[in-house]
This record gives structure tokens, sequence and C-alpha cells, in this order.
């Protein structure tokens, strides 16, 4: 299973999944085969919190079922990009930030928080809002379970971890509605 960090990107996987399987029952009418109808016909995007995703992704660690987060494609090309790499396993999830850079922390302005950014466009952008006709500092990549796990790991002592926030990619909260109210009372 999939978890996806835009609707943008499971939406554009759920037409490709319902594509490729119209393409193969085609084949099989054709070769007189015993089809069905295609499963992805009833498919539907619905939204879950990333930390259920994240245990479902580290509950299949131990298990036999497979569960991945899937970043959208232009964000992994925009981390190979950064980092030189030809390629980002799979599961992996890139997170954009810029060294020193910090916000307040909406519940307590006297707090900063450092943001971890899905998109590195929003991540551009908020910094030239934040700071206006500054140049923009050399961004860098993290992952999210790289990071997740420093944030829990026993005995931690790096205190900027304390202070890192996850920025979720901007209209997801808005996705979210959509998914729940199409979902209808049925459940994710």
């Amino acid at each position: 299973g999939y978890f996806f960090t835009t609707f943008e990107e499971a939406d554009r996987i759920l037409k490709l999944a319902k594509t490729s399987a119209d393409k193969a029952i085609q084949q099989a009418k054709l070769a007189k085969e015993p089809v069905d109808e295609n499963p992805w016909n009833k498919a539907r995007i619905s939204t879950v919190p990333l930390d259920f995703a994240v245990t479902m992704v580290s509950n299949s660690l131990y298990n036999k079922n497979y569960f991945f987060v899937a970043p959208a494609e232009s964000d992994i090309e925009d981390a190979l990009e950064i980092t030189g790499k030809k390629d980002l396993a799979e599961g992996k999830v890139p997170l954009f930030y810029m060294e020193d850079f910090t916000m307040e922390d909406p519940k307590d302005p006297s707090r900063k928080q450092s943001p971890l950014y899905f998109r590195k466009s929003e991540l551009e952008k908020e910094f030239k809002r934040l700071n206006p006709g500054k140049e923009l500092p050399k961004i860098l990549v993290s992952e999210l379970f790289a990071v997740l796990l420093e944030m829990v790991r026993p005995g931690g002592t790096d205190e900027e971890l304390k202070s890192l926030v996850l920025v979720p990619p901007k209209g997801s909260a808005q996705k979210a509605k959509k998914c729940l109210k199409a979902g209808g009372k049925e459940p994710p």
C-alpha cells in the first residue's frame, strides 16, 4: 500500500492504475480470457494523518504487509538535483530545509521552529516572504524516516530536533476535507 505526500500524486497514480487495468482487461477480452471489471473503478483517495502512515510503514518492516510513503515525482526530481544522486530508493521521502532558517512558533512567538518542507518550491517561497530582498541560501535535503528516527532515538541529545516542524504541502488541509467529503460515512 502507498501513502502519498500530495493529493496530486495520489490522483496521478490512481488514474494510471485505472488506465493500465483497462488496457489489460481489453487485451484479455481480445484473447477471449475471462475477466472481471476494473477493480480501480471503485477506488478512491482517502486521507490519513502522517503518524498513521508512518506507523503502518514501520510495522510493515516486521510483517508480510508492505507500506510506503511516496513523495511527488517533482519532489524526487528536486531532491536528486540538490544531492546529485541518480535515484531515490522506494519509501524514501525527501524533506527540504535551509540551515539556520527558523520561523516563529504560531502558538508561542518567543520560540523558534526549524521547518522541514515536503516541497522545495514552498520552502523557497516562504523564505522569500519572510526575508524580502535577501539572497536564497543553499537548500539542503534530509529524509523523513531518518529525521523521525533521530527524533525518537532514546538518549538523543540534539536540542535542535525539538524545534523541528514538518510543513505539509500547501493545500493539504483542503484536499483532506475534499477526500473526507467524497468518502461519506465510509472510513478511510
